[in-house]
This record gives C-alpha cells, sequence and structure tokens, in this order.
C-alpha cells in the first residue's frame, strides 16, 4: 500500500473536482430539461418534479466523477460530496421562496444517493487509503 506524504494536496484536489463537476453538472442538466420543457411545450408547474430529477442526478454523477482516488469511508465522503449540492438548494430556496419542506426532502435525497453513489465507488477503487 502506498503512503500519502501530501494528503492537503489530495484533499484539495478532492474539493475543487467536486465543485467543478457539482457546478457542470447542475447547469447541464437545468439546460437539458429547460429545453425539453420548452420542446414539449410541457407545463412550468413541472419544474419542481425536474428540481429533483436534476438534485438527484447530479448526487450521484458528482462521488463517482470526484472520488477517484479513495478507497474507505465512501458513504461518509460521499455525503460530504453533497455539500455544494445543498448550499445550491439552500440559496434556491432562499432566493426564490420555495417551500422549505422541499428542500429538506431534497436534502435527504442529495445526502442519500451521494452516499450510496461514494459506496459504488469506492468499492471500486483499492488505490489509496486515507486515515
Amino acid at each position: 500500500m502506498q503512503k500519502l506524504n501530501n494528503s492537503k494536496k489530495i484533499l484539495l484536489n478532492i474539493i475543487l473536482n467536486v465543485l467543478i463537476v457539482s457546478t457542470l453538472s447542475v447547469v447541464l442538466l437545468s439546460l437539458l430539461f429547460s429545453l425539453i420543457i420548452y420542446k414539449l411545450d410541457l407545463s412550468l408547474d413541472l419544474t419542481q418534479y425536474v428540481s429533483y430529477i436534476i438534485c438527484a442526478i447530479t448526487a450521484f454523477i458528482v462521488p463517482i466523477c470526484s472520488l477517484s482516488s479513495l478507497k474507505n469511508n465512501g458513504f461518509v465522503i460521499g455525503a460530504m460530496c453533497s455539500i455544494p449540492l445543498i448550499i445550491f438548494s439552500l440559496l434556491n430556496v432562499l432566493i426564490n421562496n420555495t417551500s422549505v419542506i422541499e428542500f429538506f426532502i431534497k436534502l435527504v435525497l442529495i445526502a442519500f444517493i451521494c452516499g450510496v453513489s461514494g459506496v459504488l465507488k469506492t468499492k471500486k477503487n483499492r488505490k489509496f487509503k486515507v486515515r
């Protein structure tokens, strides 16, 4: 097993990856779903439910793309990958005056899916064990 001498560099790399992947996936999925809603001429009431889908897909994508070099604590680290997405959802509640219940539903959904995705990703990897 390889020893880690530069764990701060690895942690910074993971944080940057999480931020970049979260931002890109939210923006691209929002663009895609808004285009679908526009082209199919669907009601704007569906945007509330589409936001759940965007959060769920992003919560699944972020740990898979960001946790490439970790081996253990998949659920905890995966759930920590959800922090930028949770902040985004919290800002959405504060700015757009959406329901707080919707925020808590998204919070549980995001944390659970990120955690499960982190477990799936770390079980595949056998690279480094961070203590």
